[in-house]
């Protein structure tokens, strides 16, 4: 399985930034983690290996992307406001910056299958 690491600086966040992308062609798929978590933790957890079939065929590509909660949610010493303004960066850096767009990823969809051919025969007005 391909797999590709990245750490990049998030101007969203005035900060680094990690993910990691599997796979090369397919549905992007983006993978958050859990509250606290980190981008590897899918992986770690065997999630990425549970859906390694997908990954290797070609039907997904999965982005497990780092999170800030520490910073926003769970960072308790910080009033709410607070909390919710970095959130609110975080959900920009999703949206606008190292998430790729659909546009960007290489999608690669299995064949339609071919429908049967009915032998019927077509109703006649009498």
């Amino acid at each position: 399985m391909h797999i590709e690491y990245h750490k990049s600086w998030s101007e969203c966040l005035n900060q680094d930034i990690e993910l990691k992308i599997y796979g090369t062609t397919g549905k992007p798929v983006v993978a958050f983690p859990t509250q606290g978590g980190r981008f590897f933790d899918y992986e770690d957890n065997g999630m990425v290996h549970a859906c390694s079939e997908f990954i290797t065929a070609g039907k997904v590509q999965l982005f497990a992307i780092d999170s800030i909660d520490h910073q926003s949610w769970v960072n308790w010493a910080l009033h709410p406001t607070e909390r919710a303004i970095r959130h609110e960066a975080y959900d920009r850096y999703v949206a606008d910056q190292d998430v790729p767009s659909p546009d960007d990823v290489k999608v690669s969809l299995p064949p339609e299958p071919e429908k049967e051919k009915s032998t019927r025969k077509p109703l006649t007005e009498e």
